[in-house]
């Protein structure tokens, strides 16, 4: 459903906070596995089949709005990077938010769990009625 929204200015301008996010997510990339913007590069051109250069991606980093991450190349980068933390911030800037599959698969099993207990007390509920009426004929 579309609806009208009247924005302040610059409201949804998210280009330098997510080059921040992006510079602190090969940050921590780093920092966790000890992979530099070269191995990183190749990761993603292998990934995405695509060439990317270390120089690419310190492009992507750079303040200069020029200069942007392609759309195309988040979910290879999330992926190896581990940052889904980063799609989060693009899916809160839209009322949202972004779970992990484990995430999602806890949240099935405990409504699954829910819903056994729901469908356990009715069947008790049935069985006591069925017993109710068989001592009444």
């Amino acid at each position: 459903m579309h609806k009208f929204t009247d924005f302040k200015q610059g409201e949804l301008d998210i280009d330098l906070a997510f080059r921040l996010n992006v510079k602190k997510a090969i940050e921590e990339y780093k920092k966790e596995t000890g992979c530099d913007r070269y191995f990183l590069a190749m990761q993603l051109s292998k990934a995405t089949n695509q060439d990317i250069t270390k120089n690419t991606i310190d492009t992507w980093t750079k303040t200069d709005p020029k200069w942007r991450f392609p759309a195309n190349i988040l979910p290879a980068f999330i992926k190896i990077t581990g940052a889904i933390w980063l799609l989060d911030n693009f899916a809160q800037s839209c009322d949202c938010s972004v779970i992990s599959r484990s995430e999602k698969n806890q949240l099935k099993l405990i409504n699954k769990k829910q819903e056994l207990r729901s469908l356990q007390k009715e069947i008790e509920e049935l069985e006591k009625s069925f017993n109710l009426q068989n001592i009444q004929e």
